[in-house]
């Protein structure tokens, strides 16, 4: 399938750099050269789209008609197997999102009334004069059902559509609901069930739009034959069906840049990451200049966004592709985080440009900038962590949704709507909803009253909507977020609750993430057990007996509160260690910077654990300077596991800085440690498809009995691919 996708890019790029593709929806050109909008073709385009999508994806329902609409039945009945008879009741939770505050919920006990539901009533509501439904866009719906085998909460909005023909994004949580859970998150026996589809809606049985729609099919199968450039109407087809596209996103998230729509940006050049990420070739230099670009301006991206740590990944992809009369954005993007690396960075860049453009006045403006914001961003975090340090002296313990929604998914107060539906599976009712912001996000999630309740939020990344002066962004409008909660018996843990989050695609921006079969919901699934009361303070022995309770927590697989815990020794041990300017460690203290290290490694270990690779980087090259081989080899994992561009580089450095020890205690260790390293190499080769180097190496690795079993079954692998491409 990735084949047949690369060759259909390439029909419709042709031999367009990505930078010639940019919104072209949003105006043609005529005579004059002047811009006017074609909402012929605009509304034709998002209906060719939509259906595509619609006939394409893993489950395919139903259209609905107005005789004959689409009942929640069918759908429990399709993907779970449930009958009418297990149904018990269900919950709905409706808010009118952009226009108004139409707020409501409801209960509903009836099996046969929840069964009959229709569907489309969440979003054909209002017609317009000339008779059809309105798009319904912003109507968010929630149905939390409850069934004789398990729960099902359903989260709908609208995609839009021409006149006669809508169509409806539904994302399904299904919670595990097992009293006896492993307490893992990412790798967890007890995940949820998470699923995404959309539904359609036709005014009539045989509309003559699916006329034009099967006509653009067929004409898009006879051109991909004939190796034939496709019109934009039939760009679409293909972006819908597949819900990817490729290098257009990266000429279309530049021009988003440079709006300054710093969300929108990062929602699309995060899928253009992704798929060159898997295509890059080192030889060409083009695509390797354009990689490096989308890879800094994601850092720019985030960086505005106030997620510097997941911002530095980016950077450092990015750093390869810099020029000497810019400023070196991974060592400011260091200082901005508080890690006096950035002015060694900062050295050795004001080095080179020196060694090019001579002295300082012939140095560019951004420059010089630069080597005054380093020193300046380290004294201000160091002042700032002082100040709050001395507001909170000690330790708070405690997961609020809004660490949550922060940490994990990037979103803040202002990106959150003043309401949350609270609804108690347990006893089938709603609790009295809460409309403050701040309550919402200091409300608990590990106290006895969270224990079994879903909540029901909304998000915006739209500036107009949350007031952010900077940040221009307008596609994300709003998105449902449920968090539900159960009771659980930790078999390997001591965790009591396990939460389970999704956040629905944004209707303006509903493509795949990544390129993937299935077009998933954001989501995620860990544990979190009952308050111990801790409490710890910055000084030494206190810090070295909170990360002894960290190490505990992640034991206990509670790597939500061991993440808020590390994070904090970590930032307490990295400032002790500091000067007092806050731009350079100056601390010999063995034990602090043991703990430091340990808390780094801690923190990293956590986000791997949470599925946050990119940002859990950051820590893990920390940590991997102790020297500590769990340390390392955690952080090549962290790259290798993540396809980062720079794992072989690392892998090999690691190897060429790990001698042979010369104690024969230490012999055992290194041993391992280079048996690891060799089968990182050869997992990283074999991703990036060096069959010959791969195949070299493992060879050798068959006389190495650490490697033996490993080697011979990835040559297997090697020659099972070279029969299949014959």
């Amino acid at each position: 399938m990735a084949n047949m996708f690369s060759r259909i890019i390439r029909s419709i790029l042709g031999n367009k750099s990505s930078d010639d593709v940019i919104a072209k929806n949003q105006a043609s050109d005529d005579a004059e050269g002047k811009h006017y909008l074609d909402f012929d073709l605009i509304e034709k385009k998002e209906f060719i789209h939509l259906e595509s999508a619609y006939q394409n994806q893993e489950y395919v329902f139903r259209r609905a008609t107005e005789s004959n609409r689409l009942v929640l039945g069918e759908i429990l009945g399709q993907v779970f197997n449930v009958e009418e008879s297990s149904v018990l009741s269900m919950a709905i939770a409706y808010r009118l999102g952009d226009f108004g505050n139409d707020i409501t919920e409801k209960i509903v006990e009836a099996p046969n009334e929840i069964w009959n539901f229709d569907m489309f009533s969440c979003i054909l509501k209002n017609k317009t004069d000339e008779g059809h439904y309105t798009k319904g866009m912003f109507h968010e719906t929630t149905l939390i059902v409850r069934t004789k085998i398990r729960n099902c909460i359903f989260m709908l909005s609208s995609l839009g559509g021409p006149d006669t023909v809508k169509y409806m994004r539904v994302s399904l949580l299904s919670p595990d609901n097992s009293l006896d859970d492993d307490g893992a998150s990412l790798r967890t026996h007890n995940a949820p069930t998470l699923l995404s589809f959309i539904l359609s809606y036709s005014e009539t049985e045989n509309n003559s739009d699916f006329q034009t729609y099967f006509a653009v099919e067929k004409s898009v199968m006879e051109k991909h034959q004939q190796g034939l450039e496709l019109t934009e109407l039939e760009q679409e087809y293909v972006h819908g069906q597949f819900e990817f596209q490729g290098y257009y996103y990266i000429g279309y998230g530049k021009w988003l840049f440079d709006q300054n729509r710093y969300y929108d940006t990062f929602s699309i050049l995060e899928r253009g990451f992704n798929y060159m990420n898997s295509q890059l070739d080192w030889n060409d230099s083009n695509k390797m200049s354009a990689f490096y670009d989308i890879c800094t301006i994601m850092g720019v991206c985030l960086s505005k966004m106030d997620r510097e740590d997941e911002a530095s990944y980016y950077f450092k992809q990015g750093a390869s592709g810099l020029s000497l009369n810019e400023a070196n954005t991974l060592a400011l993007s260091y200082a901005k985080l508080g890690n006096p690396v950035a002015m060694k960075q900062m050295t050795d860049w004001l080095m080179l440009v020196a060694q090019k453009y001579g002295d300082h006045e012939n140095w560019s403006e951004e420059v010089k900038q630069f080597s005054v914001d380093v020193p300046v961003e380290l004294s201000r975090y160091k002042k700032v962590f002082d100040e709050n340090l001395e507001l909170s002296p000690s330790y708070e313990e405690g997961i609020t949704i809004g660490y949550v929604l922060r940490t994990l998914w990037g979103l803040n107060k202002k990106n959150l709507s003043s309401c949350m539906f609270i609804y108690d599976t347990s006893n089938n009712k709603f609790q009295e909803r809460i409309d403050d912001i701040d309550l919402i996000f200091d409300y608990s999630l590990d106290g006895e009253t969270s224990v079994n309740k879903v909540f029901v939020l909304s998000c915006s990344h739209v500036h107009y909507k949350i007031n952010d002066d900077e940040d221009k962004s307008i596609l994300c409008h709003n998105a449902p977020i449920v968090i539900s909660t159960h009771s659980i018996i930790g078999k390997e843990s001591t965790s009591s609750i396990r939460v389970d989050m999704i956040r629905q695609n944004f209707s303006n921006n509903d493509d795949k993430r990544d390129f993937a079969r299935v077009n998933t919901p954001l989501g995620i699934s860990f544990t979190i057990g009952v308050p111990y009361g801790l409490s710890y303070t910055s000084d030494k022995d206190s810090l070295l007996n909170a990360i002894r309770k960290a190490i505990d927590l992640v034991d206990e697989k509670r790597f939500v509160e061991a993440l808020k815990l590390s994070k904090w020794v970590f930032e307490c041990t990295s400032n002790s260690l500091k000067d007092k300017m806050g731009i350079k460690y100056e601390s010999q203290d063995e034990l602090l910077w043991d703990i430091f290290f340990e808390a780094s490694y801690t923190v990293g270990f956590c986000l791997m654990e949470l599925g946050k690779a990119h940002t859990a980087a950051y820590y893990l090259e920390i940590a991997s300077h102790s020297m500590n081989y769990k340390h390392i080899q955690e952080y090549i994992n962290c790259l290798a596991n993540s396809q980062d561009p720079q794992a072989l580089e690392v892998v090999e450095d690691v190897i060429q800085r790990s001698p042979k020890p010369d104690s024969k205690e230490s012999i055992m260790s290194w041993s391992n440690h280079m048996a690891f390293l060799k089968r990182r190499k050869a997992y990283v080769l074999i991703d990036r498809k060096r069959y010959v180097e791969a195949r070299s190496l493992l060879s050798e690795m068959l006389n190495d009995p650490m490697c033996k079993d490993f080697a011979q079954d990835e040559l297997n692998y090697l020659n099972a691919i070279e029969r299949n491409e014959r």
